[in-house]
């Protein structure tokens, strides 16, 4: 026995291994084909999951409806796109394309706020030049 266990892995012949296809399930075909009760019972199947992930990423309702609606405008092209084998895997990739929507509203958010510090900047240098020019100009009428 301890001989077989030994000679066991040497003499293993490799099998190539093939990928199990799973169908598609029935929702996900319909909704391919255009059917909106399908494509409205995928939508009230996902929503719920981006909306909260949004929301909680952003905290603004109206920007979670906004990152929710691009999300899910694209979800026909995701369906063409590849196919499905469970609902799961769609909520899935739903779920890394509102990630990227959020990191998108992140960077937006921090260029506009980075504009208006440069805006802040430029009042104050502006301000405070005005402010040297005036000193000097009593300075120099001082005298």
């Amino acid at each position: 026995m301890t001989a077989a266990l030994i000679l066991e892995p040497r003499e293993r012949i490799q099998t190539r291994r093939l990928a199990a296809v799973r169908p598609e399930p029935k929702l996900i075909i319909l909704a391919r084909d255009g059917d909106t009760a399908a494509m409205r019972d995928l939508l009230d199947l996902t929503s719920d999951n981006v909306y909260s992930y949004a929301f909680n990423a952003v905290r603004s309702s109206r920007e979670a409806q906004t990152i929710t609606s691009n999300v899910l405008q694209r979800l026909p092209q995701v369906l063409r796109r590849q196919r499905w084998d469970t609902t799961e895997a769609l909520s899935s990739q739903l779920m890394s394309m509102a990630r990227a929507e959020v990191g998108v509203y992140h960077r937006r958010q921090a260029r506009n706020d980075s504009r208006r510090d440069v805006r802040a900047w430029t009042r104050y240098a502006v301000l405070a030049a005005t402010s040297l020019a005036t000193i000097a100009s009593a300075c120099i009428l001082a005298f």
